[in-house]
């Protein structure tokens, strides 16, 4: 196991159902959620129809704006411990839409799954969550709809929330990273298709920058939503940490994806968390930073320019301005980095490196818009829709497009999101012999990157054992309170990210607090397990 990044990250991923007849933002209602989060593996002190709940690995599931289900990850440190249990979510979330569809289709399943009258006649559902127009149901992890919104024509979209554990100093900085985080989506976005009235279709490298309106905003992350979210909510000592939310990011379908986007930003954030490294460097964008994320996604040449730090910038070329920032940084420092930092910086030249030579389709095993651009060529040419080979998988930019291949092409688009891995666009090309073909042109240049980032095994693990760090003091709370149910009559249990409270039948209820990230275990656990012993 590669040592980890000394950071403590989150993934907050909020998934979109569809129903039979229903957009992905309108079926939701359809589907009971007490009966969908009885899908998640959770202590059975839990109320059993919450929506809100910690799984057993430490994750927590709950029902979000727009009755979107959203995952978030434990506290994990390290990218690759990040994007392993961000996955299992995923596999949670195809596994809810496996037993829900099961549930419409075989009632004796139900009743065999779910004793209880209550999940049925659930006033959350409505009397007709099992009507045929509804099912199946459809699981997709992306961010926006076809759909907008009347009033404002703004596609209607749901969120992708990172987070990172920094020092204090990082709030003094948040416009030192901006100008990272507009252009990271060359790399991170996740792609999509749009085609306006006039039939012109376009494709965007990323989805969340259609939405994103502020640069800076801490009351709420649906209006506006700005670049970053300075809520001031750390989850951890406030003196000792802040907890930097970013919310302007796509929910990535490739784990490699993620783990670029993130292992970048998080040794971006350690070089700007030295309180003397890179003051005097002038960071600022213009003509604005919203106007400059949103050129950069309507740009999948990267070529376009605009002012970055005094002088005329493609978004490559700022990414290599703080690739070389983190290098010289450690470099100068001689500040040893983890294998896993290194590999992260290996990948972030190799990517910049294929990208400017227009080597994109190396990219398409391992980046999810990169992917997409390649599967749209594939697509034209098999539709018979163009008779030319499409050249670097873009040259529809900005061309009307007929319905049919717009569809076809949409069709591909939607069907790379699916969570239900015989379904999914993304897994399938992941299988083909044009996928591995072109893997070997990045093994060529990086030959760790032959193997996965972690295996079905690892998963499985995962799915039900939390990592290293608070979400294994979380569990033994949580099973501490089992335990002590057969001899104080505990009822139920309260949990948050640093507290657990044991609600108890006719004792005063017992509140466990932590907030140490890193910490496994508190002397008052460790009392109370002694208490339990005698």
């Amino acid at each position: 196991m590669n040592k980890p990044l000394s950071r403590v990250f989150g993934l907050e991923t909020e998934y979109a159902l569809a129903a039979r007849y229903f957009d992905i933002t309108d079926s939701p209602r359809a589907v009971n959620p007490d009966l969908f989060f009885n899908f998640f593996p959770r202590s059975h002190l839990h109320n059993r129809y919450s929506q809100n709940v910690f799984t057993e690995n430490g994750a927590r599931i709950y029902l979000d704006t727009g009755f979107h289900p959203e995952y978030a990850t434990p506290e994990c440190q390290g990218v690759t411990t990040l994007v392993l249990y961000d996955k299992v979510g995923e596999r949670m979330m195809e596994r809810a839409e496996i037993l829900l569809n099961r549930c419409w289709q075989d009632r004796s399943f139900l009743a065999w799954l779910l004793s209880a009258p209550e999940v049925i006649s659930s006033p959350h559902s409505g009397p007709n969550q099992f009507e045929w127009k509804n099912y199946p149901i459809k699981i997709y992890r992306n961010n926006v709809s076809m759909n907008t919104i009347p009033d404002t024509g703004e596609p209607i979209s749901w969120g992708c929330h990172e987070n990172y554990l920094a020092s204090p100093i990082i709030l003094e900085r948040l416009m030192w990273l901006v100008p990272h985080l507009i252009t990271r989506q060359i790399y991170g976005g996740a792609g999509w298709l749009m085609r306006g009235t006039d039939s012109v279709a376009r494709f965007l490298l990323a989805q969340r920058p259609l939405v994103i309106s502020a640069l800076l905003g801490g009351s709420s992350t649906t209006h506006p939503r700005p670049i970053i979210h300075t809520r001031d909510e750390p989850h951890a000592a406030p003196g000792t940490w802040k907890r930097l939310h970013l919310i302007l990011g796509d929910a990535n379908i490739s784990p490699w994806a993620t783990w670029l986007k993130m292992g970048a930003t998080g040794l971006i954030i350690g070089v700007l968390e030295d309180p003397d490294f890179a003051s005097g460097v002038d960071f600022g964008v213009s003509p604005g930073e919203v106007s400059v994320l949103k050129a950069i996604c309507n740009d999948p040449t990267c070529t376009n320019t605009f002012g970055f730090s005094g002088r005329k910038h493609t978004a490559i070329s700022v990414q290599r301005f703080y690739l070389d920032l983190v290098r010289r940084y450690y470099r100068e420092e001689r500040s040893p980095l983890s294998e896993e930092s290194a590999r992260v910086l290996q990948l972030w030249q190799a990517v910049l490196d294929c990208i400017e030579r227009g080597d994109v389709e190396a990219l398409a095993p391992y980046l999810d818009n990169f992917a997409k651009l390649h599967l749209f060529e594939s697509g034209m040419l098999g539709s018979g829709a163009l008779p030319a080979r499409v050249s670097k998988g873009f040259s529809f930019q900005d061309k009307v497009m007929p319905d049919k291949l717009f569809y076809y092409l949409k069709a591909i688009d939607l069907s790379y999101h699916r969570v239900l891995r015989e379904k999914s666009v993304y897994a399938a090309f992941q299988r083909t012999d044009a996928c591995r073909q072109l893997s070997r042109r990045l093994e060529g240049v990086l030959p760790w990157i032959a193997g996965p980032l972690f295996g079905d095994a690892d998963i499985e693990r995962a799915w039900f054992s939390p990592p290293p760090g608070r979400p294994r003091w979380r569990q033994r709370v949580m099973r501490l309170a089992e335990e002590l149910q057969e001899l104080e009559s505990v009822t139920s249990i309260l949990v948050d990210w640093s507290n657990v409270q044991v609600a108890k039948a006719n004792l005063a209820n017992e509140t466990f607090k932590n907030l140490d990230p890193y910490s496994e275990m508190t002397d008052e656990v460790l009392e109370a397990v002694k208490r339990l012993k005698n």
